[in-house]
């Protein structure tokens, strides 16, 4: 599976939102759950699914599929 569309389900299931209501544009605006307390829920589960770990000082810049996206693949290479 690729890891946008990975990312996506993962953001769908801790929001509770439909999957194909998110495209790799979607942001932390387009969702009122995407609040700073669920950006601190999706982090931890971004970290346990996909194996990383991210500074204190970048979570608040995670903002979107593709940022978040972007962020994993750097710390996986």
């Amino acid at each position: 599976m690729q890891l946008e569309q990975q990312l996506i389900e993962l953001i769908a299931r801790t929001f509770a939102v439909d999957a194909s209501t998110l495209t790799n544009e979607s942001m932390q605006e387009d969702l009122k759950a995407w609040d700073s307390l669920g950006q601190l829920r999706l982090i931890m589960q971004v970290e346990a699914e996909f194996g990383v770990s991210f500074p204190i000082d970048e979570i608040p810049t995670l903002t979107s599929v593709s940022k978040i996206a972007a962020s994993i693949r750097a710390k996986q290479a």
